[in-house]
């Protein structure tokens, strides 16, 4: 077993984009961002898209069909953020059971399925809006 510490990518990020701040702490190596429609999850993975910083891979329903890519680039990066977006339909079961024992990387899911990612409620998180800035929330 692997007894290395886990280093995040982000640990606190703070962000000016578009009139709204961002004040996220990223201290999970896996966080499910959940909530309902209009919350601004997909907003956040826009944010990450425009930021476009080498170490943060982006993706959304516009990968489905390309989840092999995905996956390589998964296990060849360190030290990477993946931010997916509409993780439930983009997520096969052994890219789940992948991400749940990666030790290199940090993610960022967007959806509502913890299938196979061994989450504590922890992980767990709920994007909230306000005085014009965006932070993660206990998901309850």
């Amino acid at each position: 077993m692997n007894n290395r510490k886990k280093e995040y990518v982000y640990g606190k990020l703070e962000d000016h984009w578009m009139g709204n701040d961002f004040s996220l702490l990223l201290d999970k190596s896996i966080i499910l961002l959940q909530g309902n429609s209009g919350t601004g999850r997909s907003y956040l993975k826009e944010y990450f898209q425009k930021k476009a910083d080498p170490e943060i891979s982006v993706y959304d329903y516009t990968w489905k069909g390309k989840e092999f890519e995905i996956y390589e680039k998964m296990k060849k990066s360190e030290n990477n953020l993946f931010v997916i977006d509409n993780a439930d339909i983009i997520l096969s079961d052994e890219m789940r059971r992948y991400i749940a024992s990666d030790i290199d990387n940090q993610y960022l899911l967007i959806g509502r399925e913890p299938r196979l990612l061994h989450l504590f409620r922890q992980n767990l998180k709920t994007l909230e809006f306000k005085n014009n800035t965006f932070t993660l929330a206990d998901y309850v």
